[in-house]
Order: C-alpha cells, then structure tokens, then sequence
C-alpha cells in the first residue's frame, strides 16, 4: 500500500503495523507526524488443551516441532522473529503470509504452535493462547496523515476518538 500511495494511489490516511513503511512515506513529503492508534500484542497459540507455557524458551522442547510465523516480509513475522531471538528455531518455522494465514495453518494441524497477534484469534474456538510475550516486541498500529484536507484530519481524530478507543478494546486492542 505504501508503494501504491508513493506512486499516485489517493488516499487520506495511511494506518500500519509496520512503523518501517510509516516513516518511509513521511519520508518522502507526507509531513505530518505519525501517531500510535492502538496496540496488541504477540502471543503463541496452538490447539486448545494445551498446557500454557512458563517462558518462550520452552519451544526449543521437541514438542514443538513446527511453528507457524509470518513471512519476514509482514510486520507479524519480524515481530515473530524479533521476539524469539536467541533461540534455535529458525528450522522448525513454516512461514505464512500473515497472522490469519498462522492461524489457519494451526487450525489444520499443519504446525503445533503459531505466532500470531491476541486479536487475531479471538474468535477461533479451537486455540488457545499458550505464552504471551507483553510488551517486548511492541506492536502498534500507527496512523500517517497523507494530506492536510479536513477528511484525513476527520478520519484521523475519529480513529483517536472514544467510539473508535471502545471498538478496539472489544477486539482486544489497546
């Protein structure tokens, strides 16, 4: 979207995970700052019945032979190899297109955990939420004005607005 956007694509308002591709359209002349618009978090899931895990170190155990990431292409799956620095897993990561594609990739059986955000899997019936990492990757949406009209002004203090605040904490945002 940020390479459309770059190209002529007309939008107000440009909302990502990815804080990289945010600063690469300040960058290059949407002058306005970009703002944080809520946060999730980033939590391995795997079937439900599952024991929870006591530290993200446990998935070096056998037990876990392949897991689900995003691609290193998508904000879920940097933020999935970011938070599991340091461990030897790189040879059991089956990489997926996005968080709802890790999902869906767990609901099959294909994998015995993913790496996913909390909101993603909010609604699946047969997985569970294993370990939570907190704050350390942090995620945030982040919202960039792309001109100084008054819709991209009026969609951005919407998004900021106490509607918008209790519809993404219903989803699980912060």
């Amino acid at each position: 979207l940020a390479r459309q956007i770059e190209l002529g694509a007309e939008a107000d308002l440009f909302v990502s995970a990815d804080r990289t591709w945010i600063e690469y359209l300040a960058g290059q002349g949407f002058r306005s700052p970009p703002e944080a618009i809520a946060r999730n978090e980033l939590v391995v899931w795997a079937q439900k019945g599952e024991q929870p895990l006591e530290g993200r170190g446990e998935l070096e155990r056998r037990r876990w032979r392949r897991i689900a990431v995003g691609d290193e292409a998508v904000p879920v799956g940097r933020y999935a190899r970011a938070a599991l620095q340091g461990l030897a897993l790189e040879d059991r990561f089956v990489s997926c297109r996005d968080a709802p594609s890790v999902l869906r990739t767990l609901e099959t059986g294909e994998v015995d955990a993913g790496i996913a955000y909390l909101t993603d899997g909010q609604d699946l019936e047969g997985l569970q939420v294993i370990w939570r990492f907190g704050a350390t990757p942090e995620v945030s949406y982040w919202a960039l004005r792309l001109n100084d009209g008054p819709e991209s002004k009026l969609l951005l203090e919407a998004l900021r607005g106490e509607a918008a605040r209790e519809l993404f904490e219903a989803r699980g945002f912060r």
